[in-house]
């Protein structure tokens, strides 16, 4: 396993999970009665890696679950799941690179139609990169926080000090020791 991330979901009310497993990406559930169970693995996506982001979002309406996730040709993948049909499909390829960990949210800049975009950063090689999604469109990058020297998935939030756009990221070093942006 090279990486896992959970939630709890809203819409059914329960603990979810998303796992990078030899290049699958797994997905798991927790409901009340506290055993775990699992739906079929995403199909489409063989060559998972890295730490995925896994958030529930509302997108286009809908409150949804996403996962982004880098994939070993490079770049990376983003997939929402219809939540009648329990399906996964992807919604975007996009980015380039060895994407090694991901951190996303739902921020509070607002797009068109009143919905907030998607953030995310990447270790992508040893850089830390930005990019967002604005409701309904594509991924835009969003420059370069850290020109080298990143060792580990980064964590991503937006903090309620100060204005607009505050986000908080922190990255662990190569060298050791954690970077704050």
């Amino acid at each position: 396993i090279s990486g896992a991330s959970q939630l709890f979901s809203e819409n059914f009310r329960n603990v979810e999970a998303v796992v990078v497993n030899g290049g699958r990406l797994s997905t798991f559930f927790r409901g009340a009665n506290g055993g775990w169970g699992q739906p079929p693995d995403v199909t489409g996506i063989v060559n998972a890696q890295g730490m995925p982001a896994f958030i529930q979002a509302r997108v286009r309406g809908a409150l949804q679950m996403h996962v982004v996730v880098g994939v070993a040709s490079g770049g990376m993948v983003h997939l929402v799941r219809n939540e009648s049909t329990l399906q996964w499909s992807v919604l975007h390829r996009f980015g380039s690179g060895n994407v090694r960990g991901v951190a996303m949210i739902q921020g509070n800049y607002w797009g068109e139609g009143g919905a907030a975009n998607l953030e995310l950063v990447a270790w992508v090689g040893d850089e830390l990169r930005s990019w967002f999604l604005p409701d309904g469109g594509q991924w835009w990058p969003n420059g370069v926080i850290l020109t080298g020297g990143v060792g580990g998935a980064p964590a991503l939030i937006q903090s309620n000090r100060g204005t607009r756009g505050n986000f908080e990221v922190l990255v662990p070093l190569a060298s050791g020791g954690i970077a704050h942006h």
